[in-house]
This record gives structure tokens, C-alpha cells and sequence, in this order.
């Protein structure tokens, strides 16, 4: 079971696989059984950037407080996170059906040039979840270049066998065993060695992965940024210009096509990269970011999402981390500003979802009075 070391984690119990029962959880509770049938449900799918634990950042959350008061006469509206570390576009593909069986009236959705990036697509892309599709779709996908995601057909099916209710507890609890087993050999290197001491492995191992970070990072007033070719590596396409026959952006084409003809709207916004910084160090080709933001707006358009472009919205102040996320300051809440410009898309679909709703319960009365 070979597959399975791709979920595995250094802490048990700590895998993709968990991820995804935690993801499959939040979309239980936005199905519609049990809700308020007026109410206006509204997905949100992001990764660790859109919804991270302080709530004050919290896309998601601070979304839900505004429209509160969106319509006080009119239904009301939720929002529902199904955001979670690492989730990109890829991996929403993989749960697509999932969540258009959940019904949502509204789905808004964080894309990012990180979701590009090399070690994203062949590691942190939660390949398992490919095992939500249908056989068909898995077939569909396998027709597109899938080899940039460290995936073949081959791994597909195995992953559909795996997802079979009788094998995936027997798979999750193979990747636990593994986790564990890591952890123990760590843990017997150093008693072998003494408390005091490092085994040679383990020394080595830690010493490079200090001077990668040394190479990598800097800090710039007690920030972590990423140094020349990480900073490029982390924006992916981003910076180098990507286009619609990016295997990304057609699986996105691909998913909005399914959100399209399953009659459920989609905001997209291109999450912020901290350009500000990558612009101080020379890295930004303003041609090819250009190239790369116009792709993701063609592809929204080509399938009805409305989008939205933050990739220029934030400070370099705003970012507490060399991997993007973002906070609140002082002079700067972050969240607050990419809100500003979210809420009034969500409105506008929201009103639209409202006359739609009106339009067909009025139809009727008004055959029945003829």
C-alpha cells in the first residue's frame, strides 16, 4: 500500500485522510435536511489563509457578521467554512460532487498562485481525495497532463478502491501505524545515542534543514520572507505567467463548469501574494503577472463566476509569515478590506437568488389566474 506514505505525518493520527473527514463533516452541515428552508446557505472554500483559528482574520466568519444585516426584511444568509490547510483548487475539484450534493445557493472561492507551485501539486495537493470522484470523472481527469501532479491513471484507481467504505478505515488506520512507526524510530535513534546526544542521521538531517532555511528565509523587522528563487518557487505560475493550458487552470474550468451546470453561482478571488516585497527584490515580471492574473479571470468568466483580484490588495505589513498568511495591524485590517470588496459580490447574487426564488413561487398564482 505504498500510496498510503503520502498521507502519512510525522504526529498519529495527524493525516490528509483526517483532513478529509473534517472537510466531509462541515459539508454535512451545510446540506440542506435539518436547515431553515429560506435560508440562504453560502460554501466557502479556501485554504489556511482564508480561514485561519484567530476568527478576527477569518474570511469566512467575518463574512457571515456582515451579511447579517444584509436584507433585515428578506431571508437570512450563512456562511459555511469548508476551508482548511492546504485545500487549493485541485483538491475542490476532487470534492465537487460532494459539495453539489450538499446544495449550497452560493459558493465563494479562494484560488492562489501558491495553489501553482511545484511541491503544492505533487505533495500538498491531498491526492486521496481523488477517490470522492465518480468513475467517470476520474476517467475525465485522467485525460488531462495529471503527471504535474505526481498522479497517473494507475494512482486514480487506486485511490477509488481505497475510498471504498470497507478499505478506508483499514487505509486510515495503515497511515496511523505508519505516523507512529516514524515517530518511533526517532524516538529509538535518540535513546540509542543518549539523551544528551544526536545520531548522525538524524544530526545531519536536522543541520541541512537549518542551513535550507538560512538560505531560504529572511526576517525583515522580526518577519519571515522567503529570500530570491523560494520567493519565486512559492507564487508557482504566478510569476511566471500562467496560462488556461495549465493543468490547474483547466481543472478549475473544469469545476466551474460542474458549480455551472448544477445551476449554483461562484464568486472567486485571487488570494493577495505580498507584492510589495517581491517587487522590493526584483522578482516580479509585471508581463507575466499580468498574464497569470488574466487567466484566472477568463477562466471565472468563460464560466459565469464573478471574480475578484486581491493579488496586489495587502502591505507587506499585513503578511505575519513567509507563506502568505495575513493578519490584522494596527493601521491595517487586512481582512476587513478583502470583505469590503467580497460582500457586495455575495449581495449581488444573493438578490439575484431572491428574485429567482420570487419569479418561480409567483408562477403559480399567476397560470392558475388565467
Amino acid at each position: 500500500m505504498g500510496l498510503s506514505t503520502r498521507s502519512a505525518s510525522l504526529e498519529p493520527g495527524r493525516s490528509k485522510l483526517d483532513t478529509l473527514s473534517v472537510v466531509e463533516e462541515r459539508i454535512a452541515l451545510l446540506t440542506s435536511p435539518g436547515q431553515d428552508g429560506d435560508t440562504l446557505r453560502i460554501a466557502f472554500m479556501g485554504d489556511s489563509t482564508a480561514d485561519p483559528p484567530a476568527r478576527i482574520d477569518s474570511l469566512p466568519f467575518r463574512l457571515d457578521e456582515r451579511l447579517r444585516s444584509w436584507q433585515p426584511e428578506g431571508p437570512p444568509a450563512e456562511v459555511y467554512s469548508l476551508a482548511a490547510p492546504a485545500l487549493g483548487s485541485v483538491t475542490y475539484h476532487f470534492l465537487a460532487p460532494d459539495i453539489i450534493a450538499a446544495e449550497p445557493d452560493l459558493i465563494v472561492w479562494q484560488v492562489a498562485f501558491a495553489h501553482t507551485n511545484s511541491y503544492w501539486l505533487r505533495g500538498n495537493t491531498h491526492h486521496e481525495f481523488a477517490g470522492q470522484l465518480s468513475i467517470l470523472d476520474l476517467a475525465d481527469l485522467a485525460l488531462l497532463p495529471i503527471h504535474h501532479l505526481d498522479l497517473s491513471a494507475d494512482d486514480l484507481l487506486e485511490y477509488k478502491l481505497l475510498m471504498a467504505p470497507g478499505l478506508r478505515s483499514l487505509w486510515a488506520w495503515t497511515v496511523e501505524e505508519q505516523s507512529r512507526v516514524q515517530k518511533a524510530r526517532n524516538a529509538l535513534e535518540k535513546g540509542l545515542v543518549g539523551e544528551e546526544s544526536i545520531g548522525p542521521e538524524l544530526g545531519f538531517g536536522r543541520m541541512e534543514a537549518l542551513n535550507q532555511n538560512g538560505r531560504q528565509l529572511v526576517r525583515i523587522e522580526g518577519r519571515a520572507r522567503f529570500a530570491g528563487k523560494r520567493a519565486i518557487h512559492q507564487q508557482g505560475e504566478g510569476l511566471r505567467g500562467l496560462r488556461p493550458d495549465h493543468v490547474v487552470a483547466r481543472i478549475l474550468g473544469k469545476t466551474l463548469a460542474l458549480f455551472r451546470d448544477a445551476e449554483i453561482p461562484v464568486v472567486i478571488y485571487l488570494n493577495p501574494i505580498n507584492i510589495e516585497y517581491l517587487r522590493s527584490i526584483g522578482v516580479v515580471d509585471e508581463d507575466l503577472l499580468r498574464t497569470s492574473v488574466e487567466t484566472y479571470r477568463s477562466v471565472a468568466a468563460e464560466y459565469g463566476a464573478t471574480f475578484i483580484d486581491f493579488h496586489d490588495a495587502l502591505p507587506d505589513a499585513s503578511f505575519v509569515d513567509a507563506q502568505g498568511h495575513f493578519h490584522r495591524t494596527e493601521a491595517f485590517d487586512a481582512a476587513g478590506r478583502m470583505i469590503d470588496r467580497i460582500q457586495p459580490a455575495v449581495t449581488n447574487e444573493l438578490d439575484r437568488i431572491v428574485r429567482r426564488r420570487a419569479s418561480a413561487q409567483s408562477l403559480p398564482s399567476s397560470q392558475s389566474g388565467r
